[in-house]
């Protein structure tokens, strides 16, 4: 089996549907990855990058793209790394006075159950929602 790591552009296509036969290549990869024909990774950092030119350069909003990478992280025969604590991390990322990496760290430091070290106190208040 042939394994893929996805970059940010594949995601981007699929999403927006900008460029159709781009966003048509990457939902016949997604095809074969259900089939399980091939694996396909997306690194977290990638997952990241898609939120910032959504946000950016797209200008949606933050329910606007939480819904949108919602969809790609429930697609269960893709391989998302730090899956789990990416889904957390949209919850605290619907909030408007956090960045995404904030609330990156505030999801991996409750699920891994590790004290996250920062000044900024408005971070510690906060709390995964459930």
């Amino acid at each position: 089996m042939i394994s893929y790591i996805i970059d940010a552009n594949l995601i981007l296509r699929y999403l927006l549907n900008d460029i159709p036969a781009q966003a048509d290549i990457t939902e016949a990869y997604f095809r074969q990855a259900k089939k399980g024909t091939i694996s396909l990774t997306i690194p977290t950092v990638v997952v990241n990058e898609v939120l910032y030119v959504l946000v950016k350069v797209y200008k949606l909003t933050r329910t606007q793209l939480t819904d949108k990478l919602i969809a790609i992280l429930d697609m269960d025969y893709l391989d998302i790394e730090e899956r789990s604590i990416v889904k957390e991390t949209l919850k605290f990322y619907t909030k408007p006075s956090i960045s995404f990496v904030d609330a990156y760290l505030l999801a991996k430091s409750q699920i891994t159950d590790k004290e996250l070290l920062t000044f900024d106190r408005r971070i510690k208040r906060l709390k995964i929602p459930s």
